[in-house]
């Protein structure tokens, strides 16, 4: 028991010694975040958003990007008229920010390109799917966040 202790204890040492993104400096790697949004729901929506802000304040606008990933219910964050709309021109304004935007969503809601947020600082696109979409954007090293 005593030997299953100590080999766990010494193969956590090198998680230990390895400093933090944070503690390497932000500048070292930008940090590549994906954060899914596919709930109505008001607690949500801003904790997901205030997941992008924090992340952009910790590590610095120039040291992140960030991409969130709409569908499903959760498109409504991004609509025309989202009460949200103040939130999230603030987060775009950098430029490190942008949405994904499901189709398979519009598609099934009847919602076309002019029902969503239109305005110079978002920057968007349109996946066929937004899972898929987060599963691409895992496999390029995106951090995956779920609020």
């Amino acid at each position: 028991m005593k030997r299953i202790a100590l080999g766990l204890a010494l193969a956590a040492v090198p998680f230990l010694l390895t400093p933090s993104a944070s503690a390497q400096g932000a500048g070292d790697k930008v940090q590549k975040v994906v954060i899914q949004v596919s709930d109505n729901d008001p607690v949500r929506m801003n904790l997901a958003l205030n997941n992008a802000s924090n992340v952009t304040a910790t590590l610095g606008l120039d040291n992140v990007l960030i991409e969130i990933v709409a569908y499903g219910p959760g498109l409504d964050l991004l609509l025309k008229d989202s009460k949200y709309a103040p939130r999230l021109q603030s987060l775009f304004a950098g430029g490190n920010v942008k949405y994904g935007i499901c189709h398979m969503t519009m598609k099934a809601r009847h919602l076309t390109e002019a029902d969503l947020i239109q305005a110079d600082y978002a920057q968007k696109s349109i996946v066929p799917a937004g899972v898929v979409r987060i599963m691409e954007l895992e496999q390029q090293g995106y951090s995956y966040i779920r609020p």
